[in-house]
């Protein structure tokens, strides 16, 4: 009796249960929380994975519609991830594979998210996947035609920059110019020049003493430009070169191979001559053919690049004036994107040459040659430099718009 007693008290007395009840739940509820809580690390992890990941084969991908190869376009692809991937996520990654086959450049990244409390049932690491894949939209399907139109004039041989101008004035000062004198197209033979021998040109100063001008500027830009668009696989181009001065306008047709336009480019002879824009785009335009779609190679888009200072003077007269956009129009009416290439006049007050007939010619109009370059541009397709960098930068400038126009695709993300 004194058994079945102790049996009913202890069924009777419920002290304790709360305890009893949480031991016995604690372990599966901590793990749930637990669950939740690594799981959040996890889903964390994976999306900044996935952001690196898709940089990275949008890195490669632009790197395809450059030219670049397989190899380099993994390389870039994985290259690109590290750079990017925050150093915590990344240490967790156990494998990464780039693919690029040419017609993708896909990304696999797997990683392991450590865990805290699931290690309490027996769980070592949150497994975490991402794939990441864009498509390449191969070559271009637009086909250019590029035409340089490029001022060989006197004005263009001005030293390229402030440190290139003083030391050209120091050497040759033609007309007995007590400042020297900062253009490579003026003669000396009846001036006086305590460094050098009478009878050089500036051009031949500057040859000698290694004195970079505008011109070897303009010329070896257009050498970088044309190498880009004429020996990177994605493109279908072809490079026109046209220059011009008063009434002369020598033609070089679009050509498809480098060595060609190459050739052409390093003969470019810039003069002492005076500018006729306005000639040059009336004889351009009557040469220039109406813009195609650009879907076949006998149907090219056609761009012109303009490439001049502006100071354009009168024939008859030598009177400079601002350009008369007329011509401008007439070749945008045939369908085809004018860029424009302002390689600003130099600032007069560097010239020191106050009283020198083509300076006080020059004051007239300095400012306003700009306004008519920018109206004869096709919109969003005026660019400008001075010297040195500046003009670099508006070549990069004119290539990143030739691009726009060129690829009918850009790379677009499959998953």
């Amino acid at each position: 009796m004194s058994f079945f007693r102790l049996l009913r008290k202890l069924r009777d007395d419920t002290r304790g249960n709360f305890a009893t009840t949480f031991a016995l739940i604690a372990v599966p509820l901590m793990a749930v929380v637990g669950a939740a809580v690594d799981y959040t690390a996890a889903v964390r992890t994976n999306g900044l994975l996935q952001e690196a990941a898709d940089g990275a084969v949008m890195a490669g991908a632009v790197l395809a519609n450059e030219g670049g190869s397989k190899k380099e376009q993994r390389k870039e692809a994985d290259v690109f991830f590290k750079a990017v991937c925050d150093s915590t996520e990344c240490n967790l990654v156990t494998k990464t594979k780039v693919i690029a086959d040419g017609t993708k450049v896909r990304m696999e990244v797997t990683a392991d998210s450590p865990i805290s409390f699931m290690q309490l049932v027996g769980v070592s690491a949150f497994p975490v996947t991402v794939v990441s894949e864009v498509a390449i939209s191969g070559a271009s399907s637009k086909f250019v035609d590029v035409y340089f139109l490029t001022d060989i004039s006197g004005s263009m041989n001005i030293a390229d920059g402030k440190s290139e101008i003083k030391k050209l004035q120091s050497l040759f000062s033609p007309y007995d110019s007590p400042d020297g004198c900062a253009f490579a197209c003026h003669e000396a033979s009846d001036g006086t020049n305590s460094v050098l021998e009478k009878g050089l040109t500036g051009f031949e100063v500057s040859r000698k003493y290694g004195i970079y001008l505008r011109e070897d500027r303009i010329r070896d830009e257009m050498l970088e430009f044309s190498k880009n668009i004429l020996t990177t696989p994605s493109w279908n181009a072809r490079v026109g070169l046209y220059e011009f001065q008063w009434s002369d306008v020598k033609i070089m047709d679009p050509k498809s191979q480098y060595g060609q336009v190459q050739k052409a480019i390093q003969n470019l002879e810039f003069s002492s001559g005076g500018t006729s824009v306005e000639y040059a785009l009336n004889g351009f335009s009557s040469k220039l053919p109406k813009s195609g779609s650009g879907d076949t190679a006998g149907d090219p888009r056609v761009v012109m690049v303009l490439i001049t200072d502006g100071m354009t003077q009168d024939p008859s007269t030598g009177e400079y004036e601002p350009l008369n956009t007329v011509h401008c129009d007439t070749i945008k009416a045939k369908g085809a994107t004018l860029m424009v290439l302002n390689v600003e006049y130099p600032d007069l007050k560097l010239l020191k040459q106050p009283d020198n007939p083509s300076v006080l010619k020059a004051k007239k109009v300095i400012d306003k040659i700009e306004a008519p370059l920018k109206s004869c541009a096709s919109s969003g397709y005026y660019y400008k430099g001075d010297y040195a960098g500046s003009v670099s930068a508006a070549f990069d400038d004119i290539l990143e718009g030739l691009k726009e126009l060129a690829k009918a695709d850009m790379p677009v993300f499959t998953q």
